[in-house]
């Protein structure tokens, strides 16, 4: 029976169902998430508690400020291009007209906006910038600065689901990196443990975790705007008057009569 129903929808006799059918599967479409906005972000958003994040527009103008000059391996690729050949890269100009590699070499805005054309993802190719901005700056920072020790370990990464659902970079925050130097471990860079007067270990006097700012971010200065996991979502349950019961009855797995 249920197939014949089924049968019944899809294949129908007269024009007039068809067309109804036609207009009914076209009119659907997706909608944002009523979830998808800054207010109620998602525990994945915010993968280990805090996030800088930002639309891709602001990012890319934050490493246009930070300082883009080009891979790490380009070399002197860059003296060997030509307007004509970079032509193509820009956002404004950009199609299906070769961009070549050398324009990804170029220093500021063109440099970005030949990855991005050559990438063929803008919003991913964005967000995977700020790597290569962030191992350029680690490279001239001496190793056992706090500086340094801040942007260790740092990842970024395009989530569709940030500002509404319209897409945005998003990096971690680490903020155990971010306590006085003298929390830490010479060499080792470890945060250090005191004793307490029951000799349990415990945090040092002053080395509480920080309240997260935007200061922090490893993009500094930028738009970048932080947000911090406070809520944990869990599925909706229905019980009815046995499920319900059951948890009062036999509180324990081995516990097989009242």
């Amino acid at each position: 029976a249920q197939k014949a129903l089924c049968t019944a929808f899809f294949v129908r006799d007269t024009n007039a169902s068809n067309k109804r059918l036609a207009s009914i599967v076209k009119s659907y479409n997706w909608t944002k998430s009523p979830w998808a906005n800054q207010a109620r972000l998602c525990e994945d958003t915010a993968y280990g508690g805090t996030i800088c994040y930002a639309s891709t527009a602001d990012t890319k103008l934050a490493i246009i400020a930070e300082g883009w000059s080009g891979w790490s391996y380009c070399g002197d690729s860059a003296a060997a291009c030509t307007s004509d050949m970079c032509d193509a890269c820009s956002g404004s100009n950009a199609s299906a007209t070769s961009c070549s590699f050398c324009c990804e070499c170029l220093s500021g805005e063109p440099g970005i906006d030949a990855v991005i054309h050559n990438r063929g993802a803008a919003s991913e190719a964005v967000c995977d910038l700020i790597w290569s901005v962030l191992e350029t700056k680690k490279g001239k920072l001496d190793p056992s600065s706090a500086e340094y020790r801040k942007l260790e370990n740092v990842w970024a990464m395009f989530d569709p689901q940030l500002l509404e659902a319209s897409g945005g970079c998003k990096l971690s925050l680490d903020l155990s990196k971010h306590l006085p130097d003298d929390c830490y471990e010479a060499g080792s860079g470890m945060q250090k443990m005191c004793l307490d007067g029951q000799g349990m270990w415990k945090e040092c006097e002053g080395c509480s975790t920080p309240t997260p700012a935007e200061s922090m971010c490893p993009l500094a200065g930028s738009k970048f705007k932080v947000f911090r996991n406070s809520r944990q979502f869990e599925n909706g349950e229905l019980n009815n008057k046995e499920t319900c019961e059951a948890s009062t009855c036999y509180p324990e797995s081995w516990a097989k009569s009242k």
